[in-house]
């Protein structure tokens, strides 16, 4: 059994059958994200060797919609499988570096105090009551009021961080970068009583006068085409995660060898099939239909490039793999680049220009549609297999396996990002061109 995901060519069997797949060897794309999956493992209840992950993952990973979609949704799946704690602490950091890359315009990163050591969150989510506000002054812009759902407030050193710009009722919101460090930040993660996650508090963060800094112009943020594809980088990591649980109730059915066990097995195997093609699927439309400009080199500041860059990686430079010149260093901090895997058989290479050229770009519309059908799809499996193993499994590994336990208890709040039924409407609406 491959212990990393593997989207393009992939085959289900070798996803959840403990037996070594073809290609799967040293040297090999499969066999990278082997040892992405070996990091993760060796980061799982060690906070700072997570940062260390998130830092080198985010200086290497492929960028969205520029040839390579589907190795960044397998490196985030990878790192769903191995630990869904690990994958909630990486994904932020590099959803950060992405937004960064794909701004416009320049930011001034310099003036928060953010270097290659920083760690970054995204707090983007709304809730009910008065939105947090980015206030103008002769400074600049300051930050006022309280933002839910800031995962790790207390630890990250910076966010970007959605407010609404100016004082009026239907202010646009705008996107901000700011230290989390600095004299008027105040976490709460006493208010944190999840059994998932329960190590990333996620509760509200007061923003009492501090200072930020712009990221790209109001409404940007949601604007972009990055937007959509963040939203399925974030759908491979709850596939990473229930692709965890499925190994279980397939490895149970080897055990037991009954055909009760075989029809578990069955099931969760269609709905990892289901998944996963979900996600190559929506790759292959992504990079089908991207823009061809040539990639930004913006991005959070890396201890190779201090002023910020996300690397723009040529074709066929896809798989993660670990340096052997720092073997002497924490697993976290050795998974340092992108190689190109000339046995990746399976690798297909990016479209030819021609085909570049004939592809529609996807309008904003299409975009979303795209990204809500595959989050709803993938959460729609996730959550079948969780239930398939409850049955298969019954309560002795959630009452008696931490690590089981944790990861299914990680993996069902992670799925609530996904909003169910309001979600599918909107997809709905995307399509028929129903009202908003």
């Amino acid at each position: 059994m491959t212990k990393g995901l593997s989207l393009d060519g992939w085959m289900v069997s070798g996803a959840l059958r403990a037996s070594w797949g073809a290609g799967s060897g040293p040297g090999s794309a499969a066999g990278a994200l082997d040892d992405l999956f070996d990091a993760a493992e060796a980061a799982r209840d060690d906070r700072e060797r997570a940062f260390s992950l998130a830092r080198d993952v985010a200086a290497a990973i492929p960028r969205p919609a520029q040839g390579r979609t589907l190795r960044y949704l397998e490196t985030l799946a990878t790192l769903g499988a191995a630990d869904v704690t690990v994958a909630r602490i990486v994904e932020p950091h590099v959803d950060a570096a992405m937004i960064l890359a794909e701004c416009p315009d320049e930011v001034d990163l310099a003036a928060i105090g953010a270097t290659h050591a920083s760690t970054w969150g995204v707090f983007a989510a709304e809730g009910p009551g008065e939105p947090l506000r980015a206030i103008p002054d002769a400074g600049g812009w300051t930050l006022r009021g309280t933002k839910p759902w800031c995962s790790l407030a207390g630890e990250l050193s910076h966010a970007l961080v959605t407010a609404r710009v100016g004082s009026e009722a239907d202010a646009a919101r705008g996107l901000f970068a700011v230290a989390l460090r600095q004299e008027g930040v105040h976490a709460h993660p006493e208010s944190w009583v999840a059994r998932g996650f329960p190590t990333i508090p996620s509760g509200p963060t007061d923003f009492d006068g501090v200072r930020a800094v712009p990221v790209g112009q109001p409404g940007w943020y949601l604007e972009r085409a990055g937007f959509e594809w963040g939203g399925i980088g974030v759908a491979a990591c709850w596939f990473g995660g229930a692709v965890g649980v499925a190994r279980r109730v397939v490895a149970a059915a080897q055990k037991r060898g009954d055909d009760i066990g075989y029809l578990h097995a069955g099931r969760v195997a269609a709905s990892v099939s289901a998944a996963g093609s979900a996600l190559a699927s929506a790759a292959r439309a992504i990079d089908a239909a991207a823009d061809v400009a040539a990639p930004t080199t913006r991005g959070v500041p890396s201890a190779t490039d201090p002023a910020g860059a996300v690397a723009a990686l040529p074709a066929g430079r896809r798989a993660f793999v670990i340096d052997a010149a720092a073997a002497a260093a924490p697993p976290a901090a050795r998974v340092t680049s992108v190689v190109e895997a000339a046995t990746d058989s399976a690798e297909a290479p990016a479209p030819a220009a021609r085909e570049r050229e004939a592809a529609a770009a996807l309008d904003a519309t299409e975009r979303a549609l795209l990204a809500q059908v595959t989050r709803s799809v993938v959460r729609r499996e996730c959550e079948a297999i969780l239930a398939e193993a409850a049955s298969a499994l019954g309560p002795a590994p959630l009452a008696l396996d931490e690590r089981y336990a944790a990861r299914v208890a990680d993996l069902e709040l992670y799925l609530r990002q996904d909003h169910g039924a309001r979600d599918e409407l909107r997809a709905g609406r995307l399509l028929t061109g129903g009202a908003a």
